[in-house]
């Protein structure tokens, strides 16, 4: 068995892959995305992840937007 400490966890750490699976343990869907999780020597925790291949933002600059999709209000 390895033995882990919390020290071991404390940095960012990427994605790898993405699988759901049912109850009975036959895997569902599996998907592919971009994402990180981050662990503080704090105690803090972050995550943060989207689908590969989203649509640009139209302006080119996340800050601008909207994306090519339009909001119906």
């Amino acid at each position: 068995m390895i033995d882990l400490a919390r020290e071991d966890f404390i940095g960012t750490w990427r994605l790898a892959s993405v699988e759901t699976r049912k109850e009975d343990g036959i895997l569902h869907r599996k998907g592919y995305r971009t994402g990180y999780i981050i662990y503080s020597a704090d105690g803090y925790m972050s995550v943060a992840f989207m689908k590969e291949g989203r649509s640009e933002f139209v302006s080119g600059d996340i800050r601008e937007g909207p994306s090519r999709r339009r909001w119906r209000h």
